[in-house]
């Protein structure tokens, strides 16, 4: 599913790049983006506070682009999810979003640094935190 998504963005990515700018490849971007929108489509039902609503530029950076968001949750993540207690969930997704948000904010800078002139900015997404300690204790009560 995942890799049908990031099929469509680099379809959308080259169509946007001039021919000038083919040297740079956004696979790495457009992947790290993609993974950061599912996790959080993912666990934006187990934290407070909302993840999708925190990354909603990249939506906009899609629409600049012409194309539809590419869209789906981890399914693996959230079978997990229905299994736990919603304070360990959270603190799993915190901690997953934070890693993805940081690969995330490395290819975003590359990728402002190659990308063509009619591409759009990269979107700035937030990393949270979305719960108030690391442990995500205070949903528990």
């Amino acid at each position: 599913m995942r890799g049908a998504m990031l099929a469509l963005a680099l379809g959308a990515a080259a169509q946007a790049a001039p021919a000038q700018q083919a040297a740079y490849d956004p696979e790495s971007f457009l992947d790290a983006m993609v993974r950061y929108r599912t996790l959080a489509a993912t666990c934006e039902e187990v934290l407070p506070g909302s993840p999708m609503g925190d990354s909603a530029e990249v939506r906009l950076f899609f629409e600049a682009l012409d194309q539809v968001e590419p869209a789906g949750t981890d399914l693996r993540l959230g079978r997990l999810l229905d299994r736990l207690v919603r304070s360990h969930g959270a603190s799993i997704c915190q901690e997953r979003l934070t890693r993805s948000a940081l690969r995330y904010g490395q290819e975003a800078v590359r990728y402002q640094a190659g990308k063509g002139e009619g591409w759009p900015n990269a979107p700035r997404i937030s990393a949270g935190p979305w719960c108030a300690s690391v442990s995500c204790a205070e949903l528990l009560f």
